[in-house]
């Protein structure tokens, strides 16, 4: 339930055309807006008819997804957006992770207290209806990205799909053949093929309720946030970020280092075969000092930065073969090239 504190509403046709044009001035909007950020706004465009959402604070890059064991963990995801709301209507935020194609993740957006064996399946922010057309800032806050196994995929699917149904439908049960519909809808490789498993986005999409049908029906498309990846293994890497030009200083901690050789090899290995190797590697005791490769690989449409693995090269029997994440981002000279 989304707490009063959170919704701020702005009343008014040309405060809300005045407002949506400073925020695409100020935000760079690539992520979640019906607007071309490419365009400036005209004032007389009648935004109102046409409903929008607009995120203006990402969530952070990087978030703990959390396990079963971990469902008390104090850190939690935030997202600030903005919806143009119409008279008299009252609106559901459904929010969701989803991959990088654009489908559902086996993933969840749970509470910061939750039952890991009994949670809602979909995070949903209600927004109050008013009695002008309105600008209201909503905050997704206090949040977790709950980390499914791979061997649960079809599971975690089939029961936010129906969910959903039932929600859009109002209704408390389903038929068998709509639940048998729902189940061969939903891949069944176990092993979570085109699931990206450290990486989601959050995908926000509005609904309203309709007296007439008895039915929930959608109030805008769906809008996605950044990409965001899990944190798991990134505290032993400073900085565990680069530009993609590559050439910044990079420190690497590894626990238990090989008494075979000093020499490592690192290698940065992406989506799509791109690989790369490190340079000016130094080896300090437990401390690995290198310099970051250029990035040329796969870009995803729409996103400033991409997950990458390092991993260490020594003698065969080195137990410090194992791989950590690091981001690759745009610098403000590189970013104009990907769009």
């Amino acid at each position: 339930m989304l707490l009063e504190s959170n919704v701020k509403k702005i009343s008014g046709v040309d405060c809300f055309k005045c407002l949506v044009y400073n925020i695409n001035q100020k935000y760079r909007i690539r992520y979640g807006c019906s607007v071309d950020a490419k365009m400036d706004i005209v004032p007389t465009l009648p935004l109102l008819d046409r409903p929008c959402l607009v995120i203006i604070e990402q969530p952070d890059k990087f978030q703990k997804f959390i396990y079963r064991s971990q469902s008390n963990d104090s850190t939690s995801l935030r997202c600030k957006f903005m919806l143009s709301t119409q008279p008299l209507r009252e609106v559901y935020i459904l929010c969701d992770a989803y991959t990088e194609d654009n489908k559902l993740s086996s993933h969840f957006l749970v509470p910061r207290s939750f039952d890991p064996d009994n949670f809602p399946p979909i995070h949903i922010l209600q927004i109050p209806s008013s009695d002008a057309n309105s600008l209201t800032g909503v905050l997704l806050e206090n949040v977790h990205i709950f980390r499914r196994p791979r061997k649960k995929l079809e599971l975690s699917l089939t029961a936010k799909l129906q969910f959903k149904r039932l929600w859009k439908t109002r209704r408390e049960i389903l038929t068998d053949d709509e639940k048998e519909k729902l189940r061969g809808s939903v891949p069944s490789d176990p092993s979570g093929s085109n699931q990206s498993f450290g990486k989601v986005y959050i995908g926000f999409t509005a609904y309203t309720y309709n007296n007439n049908s008895n039915r929930m029906e959608r109030y805008t498309d769906t809008y996605f946030s950044a990409s965001i990846y899990d944190s798991d293994n990134i505290n032993v890497l400073e900085p565990y970020n680069g530009y993609v030009e590559g050439g910044s200083e990079h420190i690497l901690v590894i626990r238990e280092r090989c008494i075979h050789d000093n020499r490592f090899d690192i290698e940065f290995q992406g989506d799509c075969g791109w690989r790369a190797f490190a340079t000016e590697v130094r080896v300090d005791g437990s401390r690995i000092s290198f310099k970051i490769p250029p990035y040329n690989g796969y870009w995803r449409d729409g996103d400033d930065s991409v997950l990458v693995h390092i991993q260490l090269h020594c003698c065969k029997t080195c137990k410090a073969r194992k791989r950590f994440k690091f981001l690759y981002e745009q610098s403000k000279e590189y970013s104009h090239l990907l769009n």
